[in-house]
């Protein structure tokens, strides 16, 4: 006797998180990265995957709001657990490997509603604006103490760059008038030279005659 029927969704799922401004994430050096990942998600092609999604979900599985404010949460706090692990420099420079960490932890979760993952993808990553940062909070003043600093010292380095070039273009401006010069008086003393030499035949011949 089928006493019951549900119908499921065998189709991957697009699920977009965005975590950007004051929901942005916090990396291990305390610094917070505006993030945004796309997941894949669907049902484990199998009997007990099957049956696990239409047990735990049922028709939820057809509606892509519904899985997304279901599962939603698992990947935010993946995310957010594996940022705390890694500094922003550490996301950027290695974003498959991050984003491998986060399906992992995702995927843990995800079997309890018969669901895995097909694809996962960082598609935007970048520093917060520093104006998100609360002074106080604990982990936003120690962020936006580092923050400001290397703020402060690639200022510096750039200021000290841009005097160095504007003094190297002023030696170069100085050691190239200066060759000038040098090239005018060696003309100079070439033309002296070459008169006194023509006075010298002229004065030659005069006696010769």
């Amino acid at each position: 006797i089928v006493h019951d029927i549900t119908i499921v969704r065998m189709n991957a799922i697009p699920i977009e998180i965005r975590r950007i401004g004051e929901q942005s994430l916090i990396t291990r050096n305390k610094m917070r990265v505006d993030l945004v990942a796309e997941f894949s998600v669907r049902v484990i092609p199998s009997h007990e995957g099957v049956s696990v999604a239409a047990r735990t979900l049922g028709p939820r599985t057809r509606n892509s709001g519904e899985l997304k404010e279901i599962v939603q949460s698992r990947f935010m706090d993946a995310l957010a657990a594996v940022a705390a692990t890694m500094t922003m420099e550490e996301i950027h420079s290695n974003r498959s490997l991050y984003m491998r960490h986060v399906g992992a932890m995702a995927t843990l979760t995800l079997g309890a509603n018969g669901l895995e993952l097909e694809n996962v993808s960082l598609t935007s990553l970048n520093q917060t604006d520093i104006g998100v940062f609360n002074p106080d909070n604990a982990f936003d003043a120690e962020g936006l103490t580092q923050l400001t600093q290397q703020i402060e010292e690639r200022r510096k380095l750039r200021n000290q760059i841009e005097n160095d070039t504007r003094i190297d273009i002023k030696l170069k401006d100085f050691e190239s008038e200066q060759r000038a010069l040098e090239i005018d008086r060696d003309l100079e003393y070439a033309r002296i030279e070459q008169s006194r030499a023509l006075e010298v035949r002229k004065v030659v011949q005069l006696a010769e005659i």
